[in-house]
């Protein structure tokens, strides 16, 4: 996946950091945003030791959140997150090296 700023990235760039990998989508009514907040606040308990934990958000909704969309919603949590994305073909890359299962459901609202 790419970074939001276009760069790409892997896993070894964060060596001796924790890292978090939460897979999800900006359109997300519920489960994401909460989780975002949630993991902001572990950040803000972490005090000093929030410096070891890095946040990745990877999206698995790539025709819609776009690296300029990333950049402009993720950091919103936590200006140390990171959200990263890539085209259909290296989103389902990652998909299955994470062995995801992965479904788009149609919205009431469309």
């Amino acid at each position: 996946p790419r970074l939001q700023d276009e760069k790409p990235q892997a896993l070894c760039q964060y060596s001796g950091k924790v890292v978090l990998v939460f897979f999800g989508f900006t359109h997300c009514p519920d489960v994401c945003p909460t989780t975002l907040s949630e993991m902001a606040g572990v950040m803000k308990q972490l005090v000093k030791d929030a410096s070891r934990l890095q946040i990745l958000f990877i999206t698995v909704d790539p025709a819609r959140d776009t690296p300029a969309l990333l950049a402009s919603y993720v950091p919103t949590f936590d200006a140390r997150f990171l959200g990263l994305a890539g085209d259909q073909a290296a989103t389902d890359k990652v998909i299955k090296e994470f062995k995801l299962f992965v479904q788009k459901v149609p919205a009431k609202d469309g």
